[in-house]
């Protein structure tokens, strides 16, 4: 069966696993039907997990964490409420945008902000997709958007659906960005969004993402807030379409630090992070806390209460877009955690705490001595799912 837009839209799981993850009751894309919303079965727990405030619908995979010896004791997001568009939320198409605040140019799907704008209820993915580009001197300086869709085949004719670079402070909450059937094994685009603003990602679900998730490359006094969001499978290999491609075999990312001699805020907190599909021998460094770059320093970074899966390499669903896959290759991430490195420094002290790993499908849970002590990181209550055990970083 073949996975679908409509199928994403209606129900807000993949259509292969609709009948195992949600059974019966589809809702038709823009019902009006309230359909079985959160539990919060943890809710007494006392975490500040987002249950409470999280989008209408069934969770997108409620067995997830099933057969482990141990669970986090809070609401997960992705598994015990849901994140992403609200289940049976009407969307309206790019398409039909206007505003005095931005330009829409429906030929190349390119769309400019020139004002603050918020999008609201959009499916950015008609057509062959919209992108929005913040330009730097014209751009908007406050950016929202909430239960928006993305997935397209050219992200209007740029490299990715979201480039700021005016910094301005972005917000997405509530949406869903799925890269198969993407652009960017044509056009080399490298990441969901490139941001060099204040950025906040809340209750999003990032699918099939190419090498990075987010590519921050922030101005000094920005920061960076991600919590209650579900990282679905990263898919980028770029290997087939060599020397098409601009960008060849690159690492996974959930979140990719640049710029030099910068001072920046990192609050990443209760996301869900799922890997299974390898990606030709390319390992992955999941939540990156170090930039490519010199004279970086994280304000107390805070790197807390997240749910960390990799497991070994299965065949991907997408065989021919993604030909060159390998379905042996284990691990499917290198570490899923690499804190501080050569050109970044901590001041404060930052935060490691009760974070839970599946590791059977990766190296280690932290890159070998970049979350210690001695790295700036206070470390406490992280565990292995599969033992029970205490991860304690080296």
């Amino acid at each position: 069966m073949r996975i679908t837009r409509r199928a994403i839209l209606q129900t807000g799981v993949p259509a292969l696993a609709t009948a195992a993850l949600c059974g019966s009751g589809m809702a038709r894309r823009g019902s009006d039907v309230l359909l079985p919303g959160k539990i919060c079965q943890y809710a007494s727990s006392g975490w500040a997990d987002g249950c409470s405030g999280a989008p209408r619908g069934r969770p997108q995979y409620p067995g997830l964490l099933s057969g482990y010896k141990v669970r986090p004791p809070w609401n997960v997001a992705g598994v015990d409420f849901r994140v992403g568009v609200p289940e049976g939320q009407p969307l309206v198409s790019w398409q039909t945008l206007s505003s005095p605040n931005y330009s829409v140019d429906l030929d190349t799907g390119s769309i400019r902000p020139s004002a603050d704008c918020v999008f609201n209820n959009v499916d950015f993915s008609d057509g062959l997709g919209a992108g929005i580009n913040n330009v730097s001197g014209t751009g908007a300086n406050n950016i929202t958007f909430i239960n928006c869709y993305f997935n397209s085949s050219q992200w209007g004719h740029y490299v990715a659906p979201l480039q700021d670079t005016n910094g301005a402070k972005v917000t997405f909450e509530n949406c869903i960005f799925d890269g198969i059937g993407t652009y960017y094994k044509l056009s080399g685009f490298n990441a969901f969004m490139l941001v060099n603003g204040n950025l906040t990602l809340l209750y999003n679900w990032f699918r099939n993402s190419p090498a990075q998730v987010v590519d921050y490359n922030p101005a000094t006094g920005k920061a960076i807030v991600a919590k209650y969001n579900f990282y679905d499978n990263m898919l980028h290999n770029l290997g087939s379409c060599v020397p098409t491609c601009s960008y060849t075999e690159a690492h996974r990312n959930y979140l990719q630090l640049q710029n030099n001699n910068v001072t920046i805020g990192y609050d990443v907190e209760f996301n869900t992070t799922f890997q299974s599909w390898s990606n030709a021998g390319q390992g992955g460094e999941g939540f990156q806390i170090y930039s490519n770059g010199t004279g970086y320093i994280i304000t107390n970074p805070v790197i807390s209460n997240n749910t960390m899966i990799a497991r070994p390499g299965v065949p991907t669903p997408y065989p021919v877009q993604f030909p060159n896959v390998e379905v042996t290759d284990v691990p499917v991430m290198s570490a899923l955690i690499h804190g501080t490195a050569p050109g970044t420094t901590v001041s404060g002290t930052g935060q490691n705490n009760n974070n839970y790993f599946d590791v059977s499908g990766a190296t280690a849970a932290y890159y070998p001595g970049t979350m210690t002590p001695a790295a700036g990181y206070s470390s406490s209550g992280n565990i292995d799912m599969n033992t029970g055990a205490l991860i304690v970083p080296f």
